[in-house]
């Protein structure tokens, strides 16, 4: 969603707009979006009269580095905790669906495959797909 809301102000105010909308009346949305709905803009429109933002002190820099230290270690724990999985893992469809033939699948495969059982995708391992292509491939999902 953010991709789409970078392509410009005009488009990101009526994609904001139609999903408030849509929400409001279908109730479906994830409340990460919603609270993306309702955060600042990524294209503000200029006006004039407008004044510029005032920039972030250092304590919001050094809190804003250390979360994103945080979450690119955690990204990387789970890279390597899938890749180690993936080393134990063989073909699920010689050795069954296991976390590790999981892990072993997305590597060999990639996150744009889905794994099929007689011709058919595998249902019920779609959440462990998409987390074991995500902790694979963390900008695939």
């Amino acid at each position: 969603m953010e991709q789409l809301w970078v392509t410009g102000a005009a488009q990101e105010s009526r994609i904001r707009r139609m999903l408030a909308a849509y929400d409001q009346e279908a109730h479906t949305l994830r409340p990460e979006v919603r609270e993306l709905l309702g955060g600042r803009a990524y294209n503000p429109r200029h006006r004039r009269d407008a004044k510029p933002l005032l920039p972030y002190d250092e304590s919001i820099w050094k809190s804003l580095h250390e979360v994103c230290r945080a979450e690119i270690q955690e990204a990387w724990s789970q890279f390597r905790g899938a890749r180690a999985a993936a080393e134990k893992g063989r073909d699920p469809y010689q050795h069954g669906w296991s976390y590790e033939n999981l892990c072993w699948w997305m590597v060999r495969h990639g996150p744009g495959t889905t794994p099929r059982y007689e011709g058919k995708a595998v249902g019920r391992l779609t959440e462990g797909i998409a987390c074991s292509a995500q902790m694979i491939f963390p900008v695939a999902v």
